[in-house]
């Protein structure tokens, strides 16, 4: 995720702090990580004091700094950890990012869809290799 992933959603943590800048500098392998209420609850007993946790996300150490509040889930996702997404991808073909936004006030989400409609429909005919599978679907909240 984004450093503004949250942001953009208005929703933080309800314990501990958000992803910022500083932690998506890391490097490939992100070392820090926002875990969902169920996983505190569950995996970490509700423990206020998480900040000395780490867990082990593919083999590699992630410490804890944030819980989101109980329900958080994003766009029919049920994921339990968050990390920061530190670098992009650098190859066109790479579908595996899923783009999340909020609309500004007043805009529809047929509005929304046709403009991203015509930028898809772009992007597909400047680079028809790289945007095979490509699409975008806009759900409401």
């Amino acid at each position: 995720m984004t450093t503004n992933f949250f942001d953009v959603l208005g929703v933080h943590p309800m314990q501990g702090r958000g992803i910022v800048e500083a932690d998506a500098r890391g490097g490939v392998v992100p070392d820090v990580a926002i875990v969902s209420h169920r996983f505190w609850q569950a995996h970490l007993g509700s423990r206020r004091d998480f900040s000395s946790t780490t867990l082990r996300l593919d083999g590699n150490p992630v410490t804890i700094v944030g819980v989101m509040p109980p329900g958080f889930q994003v766009i029919n996702a049920t994921a339990d950890v968050w990390v920061p997404a530190s670098q992009p991808p650098t190859d066109r073909g790479s579908h595996y990012l899923t783009v999340v936004a909020r609309l500004r006030h007043g805009v529809t989400l047929e509005q929304a869809q046709t403009d991203t409609d015509v930028v898809t429909q772009r992007i597909a005919r400047e680079f028809p290799r790289d945007a095979d599978g490509l699409r975008v679907r806009h759900a409401p909240p």
